[in-house]
């Protein structure tokens, strides 16, 4: 077993801080398989919860020792046992150790009748000030809680070096988690740049070969892109997603936890995912933090794992120089293009991208859809000037069974550029079609439009060019691209 995730566990629990003042008693020993057992007359217990017990003494113990109990409190009395699993310097004494003990399963509803009764047995006032602190205080505030958490890191890199050489290490870290999470099963992706996919890179009980996907998809695909850890029950939404892949696994996804995996520089390169809380139809709040913590030692593992590739769609992960559609620069207005695409890539709303002919503005436009989550769809662009009206109303509408471009582009992109050569009548149903959400009274619209124009706007609204409501939508989400003159050291990139 691998040390530190059992400290995880322990750490992690909901611990209730016993008061020295309250009538408890409370004894320990420890046990030997051969020699009798040690009574340990300092011990003092600090702290319960339904599966721990954490406790200070000045005897020197250590890890994987074996502790009994003895718990009596008003009528209630009873004796449990588990094995240490922390232990760490107290920062308040230069002579106690502080000692944090699993407690056999058994025993857990010893545990939990003591800590009812504990509670309950609280004034009103002292019971509302324990269980607003447990609930609400931040981890890690006071130092003593810094210091047990630099402990426990300590373990974590002590078990890193003791077994990472193993082939099958990131096997015994996925065990440890199934054990911990009482999950059925759990999977490490990491992105493969030149796929633009997860790849199951370990998973227990699974043909990891079948595991991969586009890194939009899925809940993992979610995570993945978005850095937010996700507690789902599936059965609430089944997937199409998820129905493909139990399809070739022939496993049944009933609910998921999915935390992001980071390398050293803080890149989000993979995914921890694990699948259907034993007995639950879903994993719990405790579960959530501590699978922050547990992504922790993942990220750890692979800190070093950085890939590029040229065919890669992941800004993080491309050669930007190589790419068929790259924003090339270093000035501070390409850096500020770039924050925008951040900001812009998975909005609702139509965009206006404004700027002199050549400054990149249908460049830009791809890039955002590009980075978006509707980069697995069509991508196409109106160029305005070039049709008439009767032609543009068809590609924009349809006509006679024709299908128009918005829907031929379903859940993707559309760009109309040069948008202010559309004719005022076009314009008006324009406003009407992304008012009402519909192309047609059958048909939703679903894709994404971005307008482009290299024309002064201010003077394209005098003189009529322009509907006004068409400029209200479009103003809300407007990037404005500079000539290269006015951003002169980007030249030498460029070239």
């Amino acid at each position: 077993m691998i040390q530190s995730f059992s400290e995880f566990k322990f750490f992690q629990s909901f611990r209730v801080p016993i008061d020295h003042g309250d009538d408890i008693r409370f004894s320990a020993e420890k046990e030997s398989i051969f020699d009798e057992s040690e009574y340990i007359q300092d011990a003092m217990l600090s702290d319960v919860s339904v599966g721990g017990i954490g406790f200070k003494t000045k005897q020197k113990m250590k890890v994987g020792d074996l502790i009994a109990f003895s718990i009596q409190f008003k009528k209630l009395r009873f004796d449990v046992s588990g094995k240490i699993v922390r232990v760490f310097g107290d920062i308040d004494s230069h002579e106690e150790l502080i000692y944090g003990v699993e407690l056999d399963e058994e025993d857990n509803i010893n545990m939990r009748r003591f800590i009812e009764q504990y509670i309950m047995n609280m004034s009103t006032e002292r019971m509302r000030s324990t269980l607003t602190e447990l609930s609400l205080r931040n981890r890690y505030q006071s130092v003593a809680d810094g210091f047990e958490m630099v402990s426990l890191f300590l373990s974590v890199f002590t078990d890193m070096n003791r077994f990472s050489e193993r082939a099958d290490f990131v096997d015994s870290l996925l065990e440890e988690v199934s054990r911990i999470f009482e999950a059925q099963r759990a999977s490490v992706f990491l992105i493969n740049p030149d796929t633009n996919e997860l790849e199951a890179v370990a998973a227990l009980d699974e043909q990891k070969e079948q595991l991969k996907f586009d890194y939009r998809k899925g809940i993992a695909g979610t995570v993945f892109t978005t850095g937010i850890t996700l507690n789902i029950d599936s059965q609430d939404k089944k997937s199409k997603f998820y129905r493909h892949i139990d399809n070739k696994t022939g496993f049944k996804t009933k609910s998921v936890l999915c935390a992001p995996v980071k390398n050293g520089e803080d890149k989000i390169i993979g995914v921890l995912q694990i699948l259907n809380k034993t007995g639950q139809d879903r994993f719990t709040i405790d579960d959530e933090r501590m699978m922050r913590a547990v992504s922790l030692i993942f990220s750890s593992i692979y800190h070093s794992y950085n890939p590029v590739s040229e065919n890669s769609l992941i800004r993080r992960f491309s050669k930007p120089f190589d790419r068929e559609f790259a924003m090339i620069g270093r000035s501070s207005f390409m850096g500020d293009l770039r924050k925008a695409i951040v900001k812009l890539k998975d909005l609702e709303v139509p965009v206006l991208i404004e700027g002199e002919a050549g400054t990149g503005k249908k460049l830009f436009a791809r890039i955002i859809h590009n980075e978006g989550k509707r980069a697995l769809e069509d991508f196409s662009i109106i160029n305005c000037q070039d049709y008439d009206e009767e032609q543009l109303e068809t590609l924009i509408f349809g006509n006679d069974g024709i299908k128009s471009k918005l829907e031929e582009c379903y859940g993707g992109t559309v760009v109309f550029d040069e948008f202010t050569s559309i004719p005022m009548k076009l314009q008006s149903r324009i406003v009407e079609m992304i008012m009402s959400g519909h192309i047609s009274e059958d048909i939703p619209l679903k894709t994404r439009l971005i307008a482009t124009t290299s024309k002064s706007l201010d003077n394209e609204l005098e003189e009529g060019r322009i509907h006004k409501a068409l400029f209200r939508i479009l103003e809300k989400a407007t990037v404005k691209m500079l000539p290269l003159r006015q951003r002169r050291e980007d030249i030498p990139s460029l070239v």
